[in-house]
């Protein structure tokens, strides 16, 4: 990330997909039109009173990272599936780490050449949750669900 590039830059670089390419993305990005039924089996596991919604497929114009978030500009209450801990965060983050949990539960289980691409995907996903946790003061949510 240059330092000299200003505060909001994750925000200001993600591309909600259009309606139109919504068909593709998935597909696109994760190997699977079916990626999104896994986002929504995290989300229920990660995100606090998680009860469904819109979720928004995005994209971040200056690395391969593509996730979904929920449609909206509230905070959740997330929830580290392994330690148990919970800490606040934007839609924006929480895609982006739900996103990287789904990816992860793939990964895990599967191997080839294949998944290569779904490695990248996952590694910029992880690096753009960082950048976003760096720019918003919000390393903490970073350290508890992440790293």
């Amino acid at each position: 990330m240059n330092g000299q590039e200003t505060k909001n830059t994750i925000i200001e670089r993600v591309r909600v997909v259009p309606e139109s390419q919504r068909m593709t993305f998935l597909n696109k990005h994760f190997g699977t039109p079916l990626f999104d039924q896994l986002v929504f089996q995290m989300a229920d596991k990660i995100i606090k009173g998680y009860q469904g919604g819109y979720w928004e497929y995005c994209e971040i114009s200056y690395s391969e990272a593509a996730f979904l978030r929920l449609g909206s500009e509230t905070n959740r209450t997330l929830c580290n599936p392994f330690s148990g801990e919970e800490i606040e965060a934007g839609d924006t983050v929480s895609g982006l780490i739900v996103t990287s949990y789904a990816l992860a539960w793939i990964l895990e289980r599967y191997d080839g050449n294949a998944l290569e691409r779904l490695y990248d995907t996952h590694r910029a996903i992880n690096s753009a949750i960082l950048d976003y946790c760096e720019e918003e003061s919000c390393l903490n949510v970073y350290y508890t669900l992440i790293d």
